[in-house]
C-alpha cells in the first residue's frame, strides 16, 4: 500500500508540474522570483528543467533531486557555469527514463553538451533544439525517437557531434544540415532515414560519418573526396548503388570503411592498399563487386578486419598476411575466388605472421589444392576456420589440432580424403565441427568425446567405417549429430541417449547399423529430429519415443522394424514428418515389417505434412475423418499395404495435399477425392486397387482436377472403373506428364482434347473397351515417349501424325491387340561418322545412342533441339554443366529435382532433412550425366562399354535407394 501511495504521489506531482510548467511565459517566470540568488535567466533554466522532467516517467526516481528545495545547479545530471550559473551540460543518460523530450529544452540557451542516450525517449526531436546556438555535443542514441530531423538544427552553428544512432528517425535529411560547418561526428546508425547522402558532402570538417542501416538511395557522390579529415565512413546496409567514386580513394586518413550490404558494383581500385594506407577496418560484403582482388591489398599494413564476402570477386587471393601483422579477421566467403588449382591456397602460408588472427573464412569459392601443413602455424588465437564448399583435396593436416582456441571448424563439401586426425580431441573449446560431404574414410575418432563444448558435429556423406563411438555421449552440450550416408556398422550406442543429453537432431540414416533402436532414446526430451532410415535396424519401435514431445521429424524407413505403430505417438503433437515406409525400395535392401492397423492416435498428429507408411503389412480402413484430422498433410504414401474399405470422403478436405499415393492396396467403391479443394495437387496414384463399379459415373472425379494447375501424375490403372473419359480432360493442367488408366472397363472414344496435354510423356490406356479412332492430332504430344492403346476396340487409320513424335521410344498402338516397339529417329542419336573408316553399325554406336538418350531423359532436350543449331551439342551442354555443378539445376529437368518437398516454413530440423535428401538427389543426377557423357564421347575408344555403364547406373541406384553412400559416387 505504501508503494501504491508513493506511486500516486509521484503521479500527481508529475501531473501538477505538467499542468503548470509545460507552457510558461515571462509572467509565469516572475511568479517564481521568490527563490533567493536567482535572476530571471537562471530561473528560466530551472523552470525549463522542471518542464522537461514533467514529460518524463522516472521509474528509478533518479530525478528526485529535481525539486524546489535544492538549487537546480546541483540537481542530478545538471552542470552550471561557475560565473553565470546557467546550465551548460545536461546528462540524463542510462536512467531508464520514458517519455518525450520537452520543447523547453530550447530555453537552456547556454547548453554546450546534452547526453540523453540509453533511455526510452520517444516522439519527435523538438524543433526548439535549434535555439541552442552554443550546443557542441548532442547524444540521444539508443532511444525510440521518431519523425524527421528538424531542419532548424542547422542553427546550432557550433555543433561538433550529433549522435542519434539506434532510433526510429525517418524521412529525408534536411538540406539545411549542410550548413553545420563545424560538425565533426555525425552518427545516424540504425534508423529509417531515406533520400540521398549528397547533402553531407559540404561538411568538410567531418571525421566520422556514420549512416549505416538506413534506407538511403542513389550513389556515393564523387564530392565525398572533399571530406579530407574523414577517418570513419559508415554507409553499410542501405540501398546505395553504382560504383565507388574515384575520389573516395583520396581519403588517405580513412581507418574505417564500411560499405557492405548495398548494391554497389564495379571493381576495387588496383592501388587501394597504397591510397588508403591507414585502413584498419574494411567491410565490402554483400555487394556486386567483381573482378580480381587488387594485389595492393597486401600493402594494408594496419588492417585488422577485411570482409570481402558475398561478392563475385574472382581470380587469386593476394598474399595479405606478410605485411599485416595486426590482421584479426579475413572474410572471403561466397565469391568466385580460385581456379581449382593446386596453388589456390598459397595465401594461407603468409597468414602465419598474423599473431592476432581470430577469424579466417573463405568458404563457398572455387579454391583447390591441399591444406598446407603450415596451417598448424597459424595463430593460436584463431577461433573460426571456415573453408567449406570449395574443391580442396588431400588430407586434413594432423597438426591442425594445435589450434587450441578454435571454436568453429568448417571443411564441408570438399574432396578431402583420409582420416580425421586422432588428436581432434585436443580442440577443447570447439563448438562446431563440420566435415560433411567429403571422401573421408577410417573410423570416427573416439577423442571427439573430449570436446566438452561441442554443440554440432557433421560427419555425414563420407565413407567412415566402424562403430559410432560411445564417447560421443560425453558431449553434454551436443545438439546436432549428423552421421548419415557413411558405412558405419554395429549398434546404436545407448550412451548417446542419456537423460542429461542436449541432443536436438540425430541423423544416422544410410549406414549399416544393426540391432534395435535403444529405448533410452525416449530420454531425449528436447529431440526435434531423429533419422535412422536405410539401416539394418530391427525389433519394435520403442514406445519411449512418445516422450520426445518436441519431435518434428521421425524417419525410420527401410529397416526391419516390426510390430505395430506405438500408441504413444499420440503425444507427438509437433510431428511434421513421419516416415515409416520402405520408400518403395527393392532388392536386398530390407523392408519394414510393421503390421496391424493404423492406431487412432496417429490421426491426432495434426501438424503432419509428410506421412509415409507404405511398403508394410498394415491393414484395415482409413479413418473417415482423416482429411479433417490431418489438415496440413501435403505428402502421403499409403501404397503397398493391405488397406481396404471405402476411401474416406474427407480426403477432399486435404486442401494442402501435393502427393497422395493410395496404390497397391484393396480399396474399393467410388473415388471421392475432389480436386476443387486441392489446387496444389501434383501427384495422385490410385492404381492396383478395387475402385469403381464398372459404371458410367465412375470417372466423374476426373472433372474436378481441372482446378489442379500443378498436376503432373494421374494414375488409376488396374481398378474396376467404368464410364467414358470426360471431354473436360482437355482442361487438365498442361503440366501433366503421366496419364495411365489401363486395365479398367473404360468405354467410349478417346477425347480429342487429350492432345492438348502437350507435356504428356506417358499415356497408357491399354486393356479397356475404347472404341472409335485415335485422334488425328496425336502428333501434337511432342514430349510423349510411350503410348499404349493395345487391347481395346479402336478402329480407323493409324494417324500419320505419330511420325511427329520424335521423343517416342515405345509405341504400342496396334488396334487388334498386338503390340510393336518403334525407336524413331537417328539424327543426333547415331554415333558420329568416321569419314576415313566409315561408321558401321556396332556396339560402340549403340552405347553412343544410349548415352544420348540418357542425357535427353535428364535434360529434356532432344539432340535436334533448336538450341543446338549453332554447333553446341547435347553432349557438350552436359559436359559444360558438370564443370560447374552449381548450375546443374539450370539444365536438368525440374521434376527430377523435386526432393525439396514441403512448406516454406519448415522447422530447422525438417528443412535440414529435406536439404540432405536434396543433396543426395543432385549427386545422383550429376553421376547419371557423367555416365551419359562417358557413353557419348566422340571417339569410340573413349566411350565406356555397356557393362561399365550398367555397373555405374547400379551404383547410382544403390545410393538413391539408400544402399550406398553418396561418397561412393565420387569414384565415377
Amino acid at each position: 500500500m505504501a508503494l501504491i501511495s508513493s506511486s500516486l504521489s509521484l503521479f500527481f506531482t508529475l501531473l501538477l508540474c505538467a499542468s503548470n510548467l509545460a507552457f510558461f511565459d515571462a509572467n509565469s517566470i516572475q511568479t517564481f522570483s521568490r527563490f533567493p540568488s536567482s535572476d530571471n535567466r537562471t530561473e528560466t533554466d530551472r523552470l525549463s528543467l522542471l518542464a522537461l522532467k514533467s514529460q518524463l516517467y522516472d521509474p528509478l526516481r533518479t530525478l528526485a533531486s529535481w525539486n524546489s528545495s535544492l538549487d537546480h545547479c546541483i540537481w542530478r545530471g545538471v552542470v552550471c557555469g561557475r560565473r553565470h550559473r546557467r546550465v551548460t551540460q545536461l546528462d540524463l543518460s542510462s536512467l531508464s527514463l520514458v517519455g518525450k523530450l520537452s520543447p523547453s529544452i530550447g530555453n537552456l540557451s547556454f547548453l554546450h553538451k546534452v547526453y540523453l542516450h540509453n533511455n526510452t525517449l520517444r516522439g519527435q526531436l523538438p524543433a526548439e533544439i535549434g535555439h541552442l546556438s552554443r550546443l557542441r555535443i548532442f547524444i540521444a542514441a539508443y532511444n525510440s525517437f521518431t519523425g524527421q530531423i528538424p531542419a532548424n538544427l542547422s542553427r546550432c552553428v557550433n555543433l561538433v557531434e550529433f549522435h542519434m544512432s539506434y532510433n526510429q528517425l525517418e524521412g529525408i535529411i534536411p538540406h539545411q544540415l549542410g550548413l553545420l560547418s563545424k560538425l565533426q561526428l555525425l552518427d545516424l546508425y540504425d534508423n529509417r532515414l531515406t533520400g540521398d547522402i549528397s547533402v553531407f558532402v559540404n561538411l568538410t570538417s567531418l571525421e566520422g560519418f556514420i549512416l549505416s542501416i538506413n534506407s538511403f538511395v542513389g550513389t556515393i557522390p564523387d564530392t565525398i573526396g572533399r571530406l579530407q579529415y574523414l577517418f570513419y565512413l559508415g554507409l553499410a546496409e542501405n540501398n546505395l548503388s553504382g560504383r565507388i567514386p574515384p575520389s573516395l580513394y583520396n581519403l588517405s586518413s580513412l581507418t574505417d570503411l564500411e560499405i557492405g550490404n548495398n548494391m554497389l558494383e564495379g571493381s576495387l581500385h588496383q592501388d587501394i592498399g597504397l591510397m588508403l594506407p591507414r585502413l584498419q577496418v574494411a567491410y565490402f560484403e554483400f555487394n556486386s563487386f567483381s573482378g580480381l582482388l587488387p594485389s595492393s591489398l597486401s600493402n594494408l599494413s594496419e588492417i585488422q578486419t577485411l570482409d570481402l564476402s558475398h561478392n563475385p570477386f574472382s581470380g587469386e587471393i593476394p598474399i595479405i598476411g606478410e605485411s599485416s601483422p595486426g590482421l584479426s579477421a579475413l572474410i572471403l566467403n561466397s565469391n568466385n575466388l580460385g581456379l581449382s588449382k593446386s596453388d589456390d591456397l598459397n595465401f594461407l602460408k603468409s597468414l602465419v605472421n598474423c599473431s592476432k588472427l581470430k577469424i579466417l573464412q573463405f568458404n563457398d569459392n572455387n579454391l583447390g589444392g591441399e591444406l598446407p601443413s603450415s596451417v598448424s602455424n597459424l595463430s593460436t588465437t584463431l577461433s573460426s576456420f571456415v573453408a567449406g564448399n570449395n574443391h580442396i583435396w588431400g588430407s586434413i593436416p594432423s597438426d591442425l589440432t594445435k589450434l587450441i582456441n578454435l571454436m568453429s571448424l568448417y571443411l564441408e563439401n570438399n574432396q578431402l580424403t583420409g582420416a580425421i586426425p586422432d588428436g581432434i580431441g585436443s580442440l577443447k573449446i570447439v563448438t562446431v565441427a563440420n566435415f560433411q560431404q567429403n571422401k573421408l574414410t577410417g573410423h570416427i575418432p573416439p577423442s571427439f568425446g573430449n570436446l566438452s563444448m561441442l554443440s554440432a558435429l557433421y560427419l555425414d556423406q563420407n565413407a567412415f567405417e566402424g562403430q559410432i563411438p560411445s564417447t560421443l555421449g560425453n558431449c553434454k552440450y551436443l545438439q546436432y549429430l549428423y552421421l548419415g550416408g557413411n558405412r558405419l556398422t554395429g549398434v546404436v550406442p545407448a550412451k548417446l541417449f542419456t537423460a542429461d543429453s542436449s541432443l536436438l537432431q540425430v541423423a544416422l540414416e544410410e549406414n549399416q547399423l544393426k540391432s534395435v533402436l535403444p529405448h533410452e532414446v525416449g530420454q531425449l526430451r528436447n529431440l526435434v529430429v531423429l533419422a535412422v532410415s536405410s539401416n539394418e535396424l530391427s525389433g519394435e519401435i520403442p514406445e519411449s519415443l512418445g516422450s520426445c514431445a518436441g519431435l518434428t521429424v521421425l524417419q525410420m524407413s527401410n529397416n526391419s522394424f516390426e510390430g505395430s505403430i506405438p500408441e504413444s505417438f499420440s503425444a507427438l503433437g509437433s510431428l511434421e514428418k513421419l516416415d515409416l515406409s520402405d520408400n518403395n525400395f527393392s532388392g536386398p535392401i530390407p523392408n519394414n515389417n510393421l503390421s496391424g492397423r493404423i492406431p487412432p492416435s496417429l490421426y491426432n498428429l495434426s501438424s503432419l505434412f509428410y506421412l509415409g507408411i507404405n511398403g508394410n503389412m498394415l491393414e484395415g480402413s482409413l479413418h473417415q475423418d482423416i482429411g479433417l484430422m490431418l489438415p496440413r498433410l501435403q505428402v502421403a504414401f499409403f501404397r503397398s499395404n493391405s488397406f481396404s474399405g471405402l476411401l474416406p470422403s474427407s480426403l477432399s478436405n486435404l486442401s494442402e495435399i501435393q502427393t497422395l499415393d493410395l496404390s497397391n492396396n484393396h480399396f474399393s467403391g467410388e473415388m471421392p477425392f475432389n480436386g476443387k479443394s486441392s489446387p496444389g495437387l501434383s501427384i495422385l496414384l490410385l492404381h492396383s486397387n478395387n475402385l469403381g463399379f464398372g459404371k458410367s459415373d465412375d470417372l466423374n472425379f476426373l472433372k474436378s482436377f481441372v482446378n489442379c494447375s500443378k498436376l503432373k501424375r494421374l494414375q488409376f490403372d488396374y481398378n474396376n472403373l467404368g464410364g467414358e473419359l470426360p471431354s473436360s480432360m482437355s482442361n487438365l493442367s498442361t503440366t501433366l506428364s503421366y496419364f495411365t488408366a489401363r486395365n479398367n472397363h473404360i468405354w467410349g472414344s478417346i477425347p480429342s482434347g487429350l492432345t492438348k496435354l502437350v507435356n504428356l510423356m506417358f499415356l497408357y490406356l491399354e486393356n479397356n473397351q475404347l472404341t472409335g479412332a485415335i485422334p488425328d492430332d496425336i502428333g501434337s504430344l511432342k514430349s510423349v515417349t510411350t503410348v499404349n492403346f493395345e487391347k481395346n476396340k479402336l478402329s480407323g487409320n493409324i494417324p500419320p501424325s505419330f511420325g511427329n513424335l520424335s521423343m517416342l521410344i515405345t509405341d504400342m498402338r496396334d488396334q487388334t491387340g498386338s503390340s510393336s516397339t518403334v525407336v524413331k529417329g537417328t539424327v543426333g542419336y547415331a554415333a558420329p561418322v568416321n569419314t576415313v573408316l566409315g561408321s558401321p553399325i556396332s556396339t560402340e554406336g549403340d552405347i553412343y545412342s544410349f548415352g544420348i538418350v540418357l542425357l535427353e531423359l535428364m535434360i529434356r532436350k532432344r539432340p535436334t533441339d533448336a538450341m543446338f543449331d549453332d554447333g553446341l551439342s547435347l553432349h557438350e551442354l552436359a559436359e559444360m554443366a558438370l564443370l560447374d555443378q552449381d548450375h546443374l539445376t539450370d539444365i536438368v529437368e525440374a521434376t527430377l529435382i523435386e526432393a525439396k518437398i514441403g512448406p516454406t516454413n519448415l522447422s530447422y530440423g525438417a528443412a535440414r532433412c529435406v536439404e540432405v535428401e536434396y543433396h543426395k538427389r543432385m549427386a545422383c543426377i550429376a553421376s547419371i550425366l557423367h555416365i551419359g557423357v562417358a557413353c557419348s564421347m566422340k571417339s569410340p575408344n573413349d566411350r565406356i562399354n555397356m557393362d561399365e555403364a550398367v555397373r555405374r547406373l547400379k551404383l547410382v541406384k544403390d545410393v538413391q535407394l539408400g544402399a550406398g553412400a553418396v561418397s561412393d559416387l565420387q569414384v565415377l
